[in-house]
Parts: C-alpha cells; structure tokens; sequence
C-alpha cells in the first residue's frame, strides 16, 4: 500500500471518530415547560444542563421556595427524564441543590443499590427516593412500552 492510501485511511478514520463523538455528545438535553403540557396555573421552565451516565443536573427556578404544584410538577418532570432515559428510579439529595440546580440520579430498578451506583450524597435521610411508575400516577406522562 503506498503512502497517501495509507495517509488517507488514517485521515477517515480520524474523521469518523470525530463526528461519532460530536454526535454523540450533541444528545439532545431535557426541557420542558409547564405550560406547554397543560399546567396552566404555573409557569415553569426546568432544564437540562449537563447530563452523565446516571445523572442528570437540572436548572429549576424557584426550586429552594417551590410551591406544593410546583414540586408536584419538578416530580413528574423528574419522571418523565426517567422513563426517557430508559431508568425506573430517581433520586434527589438535598446535597446535591445548589442555586436551584438539582441533580437527579437515576436507576435502572428498585434493587439497585444508589450508594454503589450513584455515590454516598443519593443514601440516607435527605433524599428523596422514587418509582418513576409511581410518580406518574399524579401526572399522567405517557409511559414506554416495554
């Protein structure tokens, strides 16, 4: 093989790892609008920001002096992002707000265990643990097939 095919090879395969990881990392974020899905006696907007592999961080206005509709609405949000995701549970750690961003850490199932999965801020008495089925049953989300 001469030279420039050899060139040329390393050239494309540079390329396609580039856009794969471009592609990849344009996944589209989370928002949603309260408005927009029919909770009209509120007007808010939270959104994604930055998303891992389990978590997700959140920007929820208000979210240090919500109102009881509002946590309502944050907690169907929060399952709506779960079951796009393809994830049964979320967790919330009072440790993990800060200027209204929240990270919301999620599970594949009720048995996996968060401090393995997530780390020590999703364990103990200042989280707030739950079923993304159990959640919708106030909300009304359409779930995924299974």
């Amino acid at each position: 093989m001469n030279l420039f095919a050899i060139f040329m090879r390393r050239i494309f395969v540079v390329v396609f790892v580039t856009l794969s990881l471009g592609a990849a990392a344009q996944e589209k974020l989370y928002r949603i609008k309260s408005k927009d899905v029919g909770w009209n006696t509120i007007d808010l907007t939270i959104t994604e920001t930055r998303r891992t592999a389990r978590t997700s961080q959140l920007k929820i206005p208000r979210y240090s002096n919500r109102t009881s509709v509002e946590a309502r609405f944050a907690m169907c949000a929060f399952s709506d992002l779960a079951f796009q995701r393809k994830f049964a549970v979320w967790i919330v750690s009072d440790g993990s707000i800060t200027d209204d961003v929240v990270v919301v850490g999620f599970l594949k199932s009720e048995d996996e265990d968060a401090k393995t999965v997530l780390g020590e801020r999703f364990v103990g008495d200042n989280v707030l643990r739950a079923n993304a089925r159990v959640i919708n049953r106030m909300c009304g989300i359409k779930e995924p097939s299974e």
